[in-house]
């Protein structure tokens, strides 16, 4: 599905009982993908992106990136509300993986890197 410069699209994968927001963008030139996501106001965390939704560090989107191939990117999506808990070596995440909010954030990130491929 076409919208605005790139080949955008958006899936679900499920991973166990976890379902991850997914979102394909196809680039029609180069972008400094770190730079525009610093401008959306994502700061990199080890492997994956966050940003923050007030003051304190929950809640938070989290963003791991793939790159496919030089021009696709493959985005994984979701939203922390709380600070993974571990108890009895069994890890619970408190995140949500698609909704509203989630999607929300999705259209954003798109609209930036349509945006970002403008310039």
């Amino acid at each position: 599905m076409p919208v605005g410069r790139g080949e955008v699209g958006i899936y679900y994968i499920i991973y166990a009982i976890i379902i991850i927001m997914t979102i394909k963008y196809t680039l029609t030139k180069p972008i400094n993908l770190s730079s525009v996501l610093r401008q959306m106001g994502f700061h990199p965390l080890e492997n994956s992106w966050v940003r923050t939704l007030g003051r304190y560090y929950y809640p938070r989107f989290h963003m791991y990136i793939e790159t496919a191939t030089p021009n696709e990117l493959v985005l994984d999506l979701h939203l922390d509300q709380k600070q993974t808990t571990i108890k009895f070596n069994n890890k619970r995440h408190a995140g949500e993986y698609h909704g509203a909010v989630v999607e929300a954030e999705a259209d954003r990130i798109k609209r930036w890197l349509d945006y970002a491929q403008t310039q």
